[in-house]
């Protein structure tokens, strides 16, 4: 059957097309494949994980990271429901947030929850849901989860950092502040300690409002510097006023920073208060030291020339009592002896002051009670004040016994009354008592350098003028006077002083200007001695002497003298220059032949006391008395200051001498 041409034409074309269409399906199949090979290896390549959980909460895909987050295999994680690796903390929130977002809105804002691995540990993940529909109804949800693990590991690290160099700052033992535009702009806890102020006070006023009004252009003007850029020392010191207006010293190092884009100071703060006191007591005790070293440099001269001044005063008031003891017809010439006389009796005096308040004087110590040694100088006071001032006297029963030499505790007395007369030229009042008092360790600490206990104060006061800080910061000075010329030599306070240090006492002074002065003098109680109480000073009957005296005095004319004194009142008197001439006229003599060794202390080749040490193996019964013109340190070095030794202190009368020798020669017949 023939075949119609335009037919073929017809049904070639058509499988051709029907060729072209399947290719085209083909390539588009391949297309399709390639697509979903690429986004399978996206899904499953992918470090965050995926996951598709229907409305129920199953979960019917995931990719590998997701599974490898949970620690599942493919066989476990396929029978595993959402809420079973959502820890119950998390259920309630999700759920709530999936509604208000993912079903309104069809996502959800990225947001952070946790996960529960196969081990049963939480950790944190940050993800994001989206809605999956069908047929226009929600069928599922699309989980786009990452491991935030390692994130959080490292804020909560920074964190901590944070934290322990924001503990640091805040409990820093400096102040650390920052001051920008002139305020603090950061401060820590330790500045508002300092300063006193809170937080709000320091941020309300400019810094320099904080600084000491005498220090505040310097401090402005070094925060200008820093500020610029200039060189500027790093380390300096000021006062801040605190919110108390007390003042306070502050140490401060600082250096220039960029704050929030500008620039500004960072310092950090050190309190040095405490500091500038100690440096200030440094300074009061340093002070104290080098007046101390000038009181004893003048000590050391004074004990250096006290001993040819004590031997020429020595036989000067010698020689002028054995011409007293002469008659003269002409009165004139008794007269000019008694004028000498009473010149080196000064004199005397006056070395003993120079001595005393070097404490280089030698103390007949004894037990006293000071009221019974005040009453026994009342008299002799009143008498010394004038009438235009007033005396009173209070004295607390049952006062502490104290171990002193009585004659220098009344000089103390007299000096300081003497001292409250010239500060009242228009009459006043002075007031003497005396009171058992406590020093503790606050005492010490504050002043002096000794033990607490029980002492005996006391205390002398007028109504005078009183005195300045400098003048008071000086008045212990040798030859510190602020009377005229003429009228005081500057040694009656230093003599105080003098004395009360060398008897183991301690001396306070107050006193302000129109405001009168108060002498506070303190020596430390003893345990009373009966024996030592009722023993009373023994007033011996003049009277004069036949025995032998051995007298052995280096210095010509005192040796001349003493031994024109002796013989005056009736001794024998064998003289020698030294220990060498001693030994050789006591050689002369039989064992009980001389009864008085008289010596000096200190003489070249021999001491005294090596002398009497030789003498007395040949005459056991030989008393001895040692005289001496050196001061107590000296004669302590040559072990004479002992008990049971007789010793006298030049310059001494004629009749002192002779009182002592009668006194020895009288015990040892007894």
């Amino acid at each position: 059957m023939p075949v119609n041409n335009a037919e073929h034409v017809k049904v070639e074309e058509l499988k051709r097309r029907i060729a072209l269409l399947e290719e085209r399906n083909r390539r588009l199949e391949e297309s399709i494949e390639s697509t979903n090979q690429r986004y399978r290896e996206l899904y499953e390549g992918s470090r965050d994980g995926y996951a598709l959980v229907t409305m129920q909460g199953n979960i019917v895909e995931s990719n590998s990271a997701f599974k490898e987050m949970l620690g599942y295999t493919d066989a476990e994680f396929c029978r595993k429901t959402y809420t079973e690796i959502t820890p119950v903390k998390w259920h309630a929130f999700e759920k709530r947030f999936i509604d208000e977002q993912v079903l309104t809105r069809g996502y959800s804002d990225i947001y952070e929850k946790e996960y529960i691995r196969k081990d049963g540990t939480v950790f944190p993940v940050e993800m994001r849901t989206y809605l999956r529909k069908e047929n226009g109804h929600p069928a599922g949800m699309w989980a786009f989860v990452r491991d935030i693990s390692a994130r959080k590991e490292t804020e909560l690290s920074l964190t901590r950092s944070e934290e322990k160099y924001r503990l640091l700052i805040e409990h820093s033992n400096d102040g650390i502040l920052v001051v920008q535009d002139g305020y603090l702009k950061y401060f820590n806890r330790r500045v508002m300690e300092v300063a006193g102020f809170s937080g709000t006070e320091l941020r309300a006023k400019p810094f320099i409002e904080f600084i000491h009004p005498e220090d505040r252009q310097n401090v402005f003007e070094r925060y200008q510097q820093r500020v610029r850029g200039e060189s500027v020392p790093s380390v300096y010191s000021f006062r801040i006023m605190t919110k108390g207006g007390e003042p306070k010293w502050i140490q401060i190092s600082a250096v220039r920073v960029v704050w929030e884009e500008n620039p500004a100071t960072l310092s950090f703060l050190t309190d040095i208060t405490e500091m500038k006191k100690a440096e200030a007591e440094l300074r009061e005790k340093e002070e104290q030291v080098l007046q101390l070293q000038r009181i004893e440099a003048v000590g050391r001269l004074a004990g250096g020339v006290a001993h040819d001044f004590n031997n020429i005063l020595t036989a000067i008031m010698g020689y002028t009592d054995i011409l007293l003891m002469k008659h003269w017809p002409d009165e004139k010439i008794r007269s000019y002896i008694e004028r000498i006389k009473s010149s080196s009796q000064r004199a005397s005096q006056l070395t003993q002051q120079l001595l005393a308040f070097s404490r280089k004087q030698i103390l007949r110590e004894k037990i006293i009670r000071l009221d019974t040694l005040i009453g026994d100088t009342e008299k002799m006071l009143r008498r010394l004040i004038g009438e235009d001032i007033e005396l009173f006297t209070c004295f607390e029963e049952n006062i502490g016994m104290i171990r002193a030499d009585p004659a220098q505790i009344e000089q103390i007395i007299i000096n300081c009354v003497i001292n409250a007369c010239d500060a009242m030229p228009d009459g006043g009042t002075i007031t003497i008592r005396t009171e058992n008092v406590w020093l503790d360790d606050e005492f010490f600490r504050q002043r002096f350098h000794g033990a607490p206990g029980m002492y005996v104060m006391i205390e002398i006061s007028d109504t005078g003028h009183g005195m300045s800080d400098e003048v008071r910061d000086h008045i212990f000075e040798p030859f510190f006077t602020t009377k005229e010329k003429g009228r005081g030599t500057g040694l009656g306070l230093s003599t105080v002083y003098g004395i009360v240090k060398q008897s183991r006492g301690y001396i306070l002074v107050q006193s302000t200007l129109e405001s009168g002065t108060a002498f506070r003098i303190y020596f430390p109680v003893v345990p009373e001695d009966p024996e030592e109480l009722e023993k009373k000073e023994k007033v011996l009957k003049f009277k004069r002497g036949n025995e032998t005296i051995l007298l052995v005095e280096d210095e010509h004319v005192v040796r001349s003298m003493l031994s024109a004194s002796l013989r005056t009142y009736g001794y024998h008197v064998l003289e020698s220059e030294n220990g060498g001439e001693a030994i050789r006229v006591r050689a002369q003599y039989g064992e009980n032949d001389i009864h008085l060794l008289v010596t000096d202390v200190i003489m070249p080749g021999m001491s005294g006391k090596t002398l009497a040490d030789i003498l007395l193996k040949t005459s056991p019964n030989m008393k001895v008395l040692y005289i001496s013109g050196y001061t107590d340190d000296a004669i302590v070095r040559h072990g004479v200051i002992e008990k049971g030794i007789s010793f006298l202190q030049k310059p001494f009368a004629p009749d002192e001498l002779a009182r002592k020798v009668r006194e020895i020669l009288d015990n040892a017949e007894q």
